[in-house]
């Protein structure tokens, strides 16, 4: 049993957040351990283009989201360390964060 009775809490308000459940997958899809923010925002931004953004302006407005929102937010929960001034981000894998998010997708 959990100790902690707010934790399941605290997990579904990190993923809360399709670009953060994103981030998780990419991890979690590519077997890879860090990538760079360039990246990241790539893979947003084509998430904003399949629903109907724009291209470029899709990438620059998720890597700004990363940086100043989700990444912070990852890196509070201890899923992520995020390295601004070099722009890597090390996954910290979380089965719970996983199995949660893997969920998430599903419904």
């Amino acid at each position: 049993m959990n100790e902690d009775p707010d934790q399941i809490d605290r997990v579904l308000d990190l993923l809360a957040s399709k670009e953060r459940r994103k981030v998780i997958e990419y991890f979690d899809e590519n077997a890879a351990d860090t990538a760079t923010v360039e990246v990241l925002s790539a893979q947003l931004g084509r998430v904003k283009v399949e629903s109907g953004g724009t291209d470029q302006s899709s990438t620059d407005v998720a890597k700004r989201q990363l940086h100043h929102v989700h990444l912070p937010k990852l890196e509070e929960y201890g899923v992520v360390e995020y390295d601004p001034r070099a722009g890597q981000i090390r996954y910290r894998p979380d089965e719970q964060v996983e199995s949660i998010s893997a969920f998430l997708d599903e419904v």
